[in-house]
């Protein structure tokens, strides 16, 4: 996100603030404009009610957050090389597994897309579950996956609404973890394991190609009681 801290205020300090901000703007213009008054976004119904409509969703976003999402391509990549490569995923040749920074021409600066494991969601609610576990709003995950952020994010909904709610449980189940030991366990995983570089091109035939030499016909070759050339020799010549 950008690099303005967060503030912790209660919901109706936090609404002075915005309306106090509000009135930076001329009367009519700005965000005190009736014309440019944005439509809040409508929330697809979640299809992933249970625990295990959740579970086999996690599996699915999984693959299409580092298949036809290609939210790694900014955000870190989850999973090892083998399986970006099974899923014929983009793989970043640099630094896979983490964070690329992107330059906003809204904020005039650059931003770094949070690791989930390690960073919070400036844009999604999230309190202390059971046991201190952190239990981010789905909701609000999915409408920052759908619709998009203003900056460099786009939004996904195009690609299917049980798609981005498919995504957004899994990036839920990686920022439910953050700074957690699963959260440290899964990082030191990814960064130990090997990396496979695609295979290198197969060598070219020499069969192949000494059937093409065969091939033209009547090719005059030099004899061996014949020289190559008649020019003389530059060396034999020079005194």
């Amino acid at each position: 996100g950008t690099g303005m801290r967060g503030w912790l205020l209660q919901e109706r300090e936090l609404h002075a603030v915005v309306q106090y901000i509000k009135t930076f703007s001329y009367d009519g213009k700005g965000f005190r404009s009736e014309r440019l008054k944005v439509k809040a976004p409508v929330i697809a119904e979640d299809p992933y009610q249970d625990q295990e409509q959740i579970a086999d969703a996690i599996v699915l976003g999984r693959e299409l957050y580092h298949g036809s999402f290609q939210c790694s391509s900014c955000h870190p990549a989850y999973v090892d090389v083998a399986q970006l490569q099974a899923w014929q995923a983009a793989l970043r040749p640099l630094a896979p597994f983490d964070s690329v920074p992107k330059w906003s021409e809204n904020y005039n600066t650059v931003l770094l897309p949070p690791d989930f494991l390690r960073h919070p969601m400036r844009s999604v609610a999230g309190s202390a579950g059971h046991v201190g576990q952190l239990d981010h709003d789905v909701r609000d995950i999915y409408r920052s996956v759908a619709f998009g952020l203003q900056g460099p994010m786009p939004g996904f909904v195009h690609l299917g609404e049980d798609k981005v709610w498919a995504v957004a449980h899994y990036v839920k189940s990686l920022a439910d973890q953050r700074q957690g030991q699963e959260a440290r366990a899964l990082r030191a995983a990814l960064l130990a394991a090997p990396d496979v570089s695609p295979p290198a091109p197969a060598p070219a035939d020499a069969s192949a190609a000494d059937a093409s030499d065969e091939a033209v016909p009547n090719a005059e070759q030099p004899s061996a009681s014949t020289p190559a050339s008649s020019a003389p020799d530059p060396l034999q010549s020079a005194p």
